[in-house]
């Protein structure tokens, strides 16, 4: 699958390990989301598999908004996060599927 990069931080998901970035990444806070996410999920990423993507998560978003010239209010942020719902498999246009013997 190829989706547009978004201002955040790439994760990737194992059937057993998780990791933001490169595989020896230090703990931080913003990550917990995404880990909790992968505790009830990563048992279905089938061995040898990787599951790619960005961790959009509010704590990271605020920060970053913080920095900027003009802010959106926080109180709009935090609506917003607590409406997301990430698509199903199913809800996908189109899905991808890249397997390599190597």
């Amino acid at each position: 699958m190829v989706s547009v990069k978004l201002d955040s931080e790439n994760t990737t998901m194992y059937s057993d390990y998780i990791h933001a970035r490169s595989i020896d990444s230090d703990h931080h806070p913003s990550r917990d989301w995404v880990k909790k996410l992968h505790a009830t999920m990563g048992y279905m990423i089938p061995e040898g598999w990787r599951v790619c993507g960005e961790n959009l998560y509010a704590v990271h978003t605020l920060e970053q908004n913080r920095g900027r010239e003009r802010q959106v209010p926080e109180t709009i942020i935090r609506r917003m996060f607590d409406r997301v719902q990430p698509p199903t498999v199913a809800e996908a246009h189109s899905v991808r599927y890249f397997y390599s013997e190597e």
